[in-house]
């Protein structure tokens, strides 16, 4: 029957070749600065090793829980490791879309989502990020219907800075509209309070 690949992996063509080294060099690099669970705080781990690479502590933390989020899902662990045809920004949905998932439900979505992501035949077109995360998501929700009313918001809370080049530093987050607003107000009334000092 031959081998069976995604078009982003032909097995013979250099670009592809270069596509699946580099996401497994891309994986090799984050992992090897993954924060540690009990030493690290991770939004300040998330901010030095942000800086280190030139990007956002948003996408660095993102990165940090797309890549934690496999030890939850082996078989999909293993094709990745096997096939390396996930890039970071694909992983990053696949870990968007699990949000949710009760214990009980992980090896049955992990089934079906390795499953979702083996290509069938030679030269099947690889989905982008959004597809991933729609069909993901979808697979989540029929496993385990009760996903969607957990609060996601409360997986999704995050808040973090990037320092700047001019001594300030630039803040982004995910919370809860009414927290977000105390936030805001409370960080005027700081710098409110700085101001006329």
């Amino acid at each position: 029957m031959g081998e069976l690949f995604f078009d982003a992996c032909a097995p013979d063509d250099p670009l592809s070749i270069h596509y699946m080294n580099t996401n497994r060099a891309d994986f090799a690099a984050w992992r090897s600065v993954l924060p540690d669970p009990v030493l690290d705080d991770v939004g300040v781990h998330s901010c030095r090793v942000a800086s280190r690479l030139g990007t956002s502590e948003t996408l660095a933390r993102q990165n940090f829980d797309a890549l934690l989020m496999l030890h939850s899902f082996p078989q999909l662990a293993a094709l990745i490791e096997q096939m390396a045809h996930i890039d970071l920004w694909r992983l990053r949905a696949i870990e968007r879309a699990v949000i949710g998932v009760e214990e009980e439900a992980l090896e049955t979505v992990d089934r079906e989502i390795t499953r979702y992501l083996t290509p069938r035949y030679a030269g099947q077109h690889l989905p982008g990020a959004t597809a991933i995360r729609n069909r993901v998501r979808k697979i989540v929700l029929e496993l385990d219907p009760e996903a969607a009313e957990r609060d996601e918001d409360e997986s999704r809370r995050s808040l973090g800075f990037t320092p700047t080049s001019g001594g300030g530093a630039k803040m982004m987050g995910y919370l809860p509209a009414d927290e977000a607003k105390t936030v805001h107000d409370s960080l005027k009334a700081i710098a409110r309070k700085h101001v006329r000092q």
